[in-house]
């Protein structure tokens, strides 16, 4: 018997290995894992297929080590998934197997998750608390813990609260003071009586429960768009949808952008569904993720809440799939196996023959193309949630404004403007996306630029730790006292980033606490949860952050937004920089006014007769879509064309473009082999728009079709060239389908 097993490595198909019958062996099986040896060393790969022949000599084959697993982890549909994503983004088998498994489950480990312990206080503990003696801190802390939770508590919480807990816990047990109890690897959320906090349900509108209904009456794959207006109740929406896919017994898989954005969705979901929610991020532990993974798998927790990665976690029974925020960037893998988690995820609930709700208040062109052409279908909420009105959006003109550079960018218009909002008790979101003190350190005698040794780019200075940080390669040194060039002690910091800003606010008002949200002040979930809280609760009064605070919060006392320096966006050698920046605008946008208080937007721009801006400001994001869809359809760019980015980089300037220009020359001698109509085109290669990173050049090659079949077919062809060439192991290369950033 052979077994052809996908093994992370540069393979594109599957790898032949033999089943040797000696004594007891355990058949290895479709969709479970296997222990094999590849080039002396031991790996974990998936079975994808057995044969009782091979098309390579047996003496050469290997045999497997041993089976890891006697059931399947990935079912028929998951591994169909699994091969067209393969397919698709002309990555190797093994590499996309790989990333669907959690770490435990690439190092061999069982894919079943045992038990956990709990511990609870006993009723003799209540009756002879009495006996600690005062001075025994430790005991009398745990004792205090044990008892002030009714129900099991968990060893993560024991260790956050109480440090060293484990040889005092263990003479409880010997006393009959505490019980270990056995609980599922999911902890649930729960309060002191031991149930997941309830939600009141309010009753969704006329258009939320007509969204809610379309999805529910769909048979087998249907493919939806749901666009709202911020604040218009979506997550309402998808929770109506998930309630009556979970009362027909089935599962729902949620996808959503940002780590951030997990912690208050969590809590809301479990509230309103009154049942536990699987987590799956980049922020948890191996062990949290595998229990996450085994959860869905087994069928113990009926939804999933995940971001880009958890869309090839396998199901037992998948009813239901929903992407909220359809439009950010961070659903594509930008490194690596570089897939759209929104495209598997149509291609998931099409094989499940599922339905499938992408959600946003800013589609992609791309998505809007499909449902305007009717490949989706299209459901709109056009109100906000609670008789919220939207909020007034306007340009502010900062041209002749001389006190920019003093004041961090705030114009003075915006500070008396935020002077009237704080003083009617509202609450003020800044937003400037640029992390750091300032984006340039200079000398105003020689001219002197803090630059990073390693990238075509400057390095920001940092004021809170006195560093200055390349935000490209992510080196750090000490900045410097004096010049390093002239030894003048007369340096610079030009532009803003929040830090500044957070620096002016609070000299302009002591009285209003301020606080910064960027990824410098969330660096954990802890820091994550503590800010968000802070930000929803108002105890903050002014609101400055990056485009972390954009994405699906909910901050019900903000009655101003102003945006600040946006208009070095709507200038970009990308050809989706006026999507992202019109995207983003509204999605800041709508963080003012959501609840009974009414909103107000202001945008700084030196550019306030900018089509773009007047468009949005004047007739709304789907006017400007329209606009725009016409423009790259007159351009025959995406999503009237398709594209295909080859991307390399080396240590010397010259093998990465060697190796895209034969690349390109071996596709331009096939080109003539296809239709005239397919218009397939190769532009480069040419350098990236940042040549030099983290100390390698880097060189770009665009391929473009009118058929995306063509295009697929074209370079398919040639990947066995590529992975033959002769500088393949001299560079860094990587292929991106569909790419959604040109740098």
């Amino acid at each position: 018997m052979f077994v052809r097993v996908a093994v992370p490595g540069p393979f594109l198909t599957p790898l032949d290995y033999k089943v040797s019958y000696t004594g007891k062996q355990i058949v290895p099986v479709v969709g479970g894992r296997v222990s094999i040896y590849l080039r002396g060393r031991k790996l974990v790969g998936v079975v994808m297929a057995t044969s009782q022949t091979s098309e390579v000599n047996e003496h050469k084959i290997q045999p497997i080590q041993s089976v890891i697993d006697v059931k399947p982890i990935f079912s028929e549909l998951d591994l169909e998934l699994l091969k067209w994503a393969a397919y698709y983004y002309h990555e190797p088998i093994g590499n996309v197997v790989h990333t669907a498994m959690p770490k435990r489950l690439r190092e061999g480990l069982p894919a079943t998750m045992e038990q956990v312990t709990n511990w609870q206080a006993t009723d003799l503990a209540r009756e002879q608390k009495d006996t600690i003696r005062s001075n025994a801190v430790l005991q009398n802390l745990l004792m205090e813990f044990l008892l002030k939770h009714s129900h099991p508590v968990t060893e993560a919480a024991l260790t956050a609260r109480v440090s060293g807990w484990r040889p005092v816990m263990k003479r409880f047990v010997e006393k009959g003071w505490a019980l270990p109890v056995k609980k599922p690897c999911l902890h649930e959320r729960a309060t002191e009586n031991g149930t997941i906090p309830s939600d009141q349900k309010h009753p969704l509108n006329e258009q939320q429960q007509k969204a809610v209904d379309a999805v529910m009456a769909a048979e087998g794959f249907e493919a939806f768009l749901l666009q709202g207006v911020t604040g218009s109740g979506k997550t309402e929406t998808y929770l109506g949808m998930i309630e009556a896919v979970l009362a027909k017994g089935q599962q729902a898989l949620v996808l959503v952008p940002e780590i951030g954005l997990t912690p208050q969705t969590v809590a809301r979901f479990e509230a309103y569904l009154q049942q536990p929610v699987a987590v799956m991020h980049s922020a948890l532990s191996d062990k949290e993720r595998h229990c996450a993974w085994y959860m869905m798998q087994s069928g113990q927790v009926k939804v999933l809440l995940g971001t880009r990665s958890a869309v090839f976690t396998p199901f037992q029974n998948l009813g239901l799939c929903i992407l909220d925020e359809e439009h950010d960037l961070s659903f594509k893998q930008q490194d690596n196996f570089r897939y759209s988690a929104r495209d598997c995820l149509v291609r998931r609930a099409q094989l499940a023959k599922v339905p499938v709700v992408l959600g946003s208040a800013t589609p992609s062109l791309e998505t809007l193309h499909n449902a305007f052409s009717r490949r989706y279908r299209y459901l709109q909420l056009t109100q906000r949630a609670g008789g919220a009105s939207m909020p007034s959006i306007s340009l502010l003109d900062i041209r002749g404004d001389h006190q920019l550079e003093q004041q961090a960018g705030i114009s003075t218009k915006l500070k008396d403007l935020m002077q009237q909002h704080l003083q009617a008790d509202g609450q003020v979101l800044l937003f400037l996306n640029r992390r750091g003190f300032a984006p340039v350190q200079i000398c105003h005698d020689c001219g002197w630029q803090a630059v990073c040794q390693s990238c075509d780019a400057n390095m920001t200075y940092h004021h809170q730790y006195r560093e200055l940080k390349c935000h490209h390669c992510g080196h750090s040194q000490q900045a410097p006292q004096n010049c390093p060039a002239c030894g003048s002690a007369n340096l610079m910091h030009q532009g803003q980033g929040t830090e500044k800003l957070e620096a002016m606010v609070n000299h302009w008002f002591p009285d209003y606490p301020a606080l910064r949200v960027d990824r410098d002040t969330t660096k954990t979930r802890s820091q994550i949860e503590r800010v968000t809280a802070q930000a929803r609760s108002g105890e903050a009064k002014i609101l400055i952050g990056t485009q972390m605070l954009a994405k699906g919060h909910h901050f019900p006392q903000v009655t101003l937004v102003a945006m600040i320096g946006l208009d070095q966006g709507l200038f970009s050698c990308d050809f989706r920089a006026a999507e992202r920046m019109a995207q983003l605008i509204v999605q800041v946008a709508g963080r003012a006014g959501r609840a009974d208080k009414s909103g107000e937007v202001v945008i700084q721009t030196c550019q306030p007769q900018h089509p773009l801006l007047n468009t949005l400001v004047d007739q709304g994001y789907e006017a400007f879509a329209r606009q725009a869809l016409t423009e790259r359809q007159l351009a025959m760019l995406p999503p009237d064309s398709f594209q295909i980015m080859l991307r390399a980089e080396s240590n010397d300037p010259q093998s990465s473009w060697t190796f895209l220009q034969d690349i390109q020359q071996a596709l331009s001698a096939t080109v003539y082999d296809y239709d005239s109509e397919t218009e397939l085109a190769a532009f480069g290669p040419v350098a990236a728009p940042m040549l030099r990173k983290q100390g390698r050049y880097r060189y770009q090659l665009l391929l473009q079709a009118r058929q995306r079949s063509a295009l697929h077919q074209w370079l398919g062809n040639l990947e066995s060239h590529i992975y033959a060439h002769s500088l393949v192991n001299l560079v860094r290369w990587s292929i991106d389908v569909d790419p959604q950033d040109m740098s």
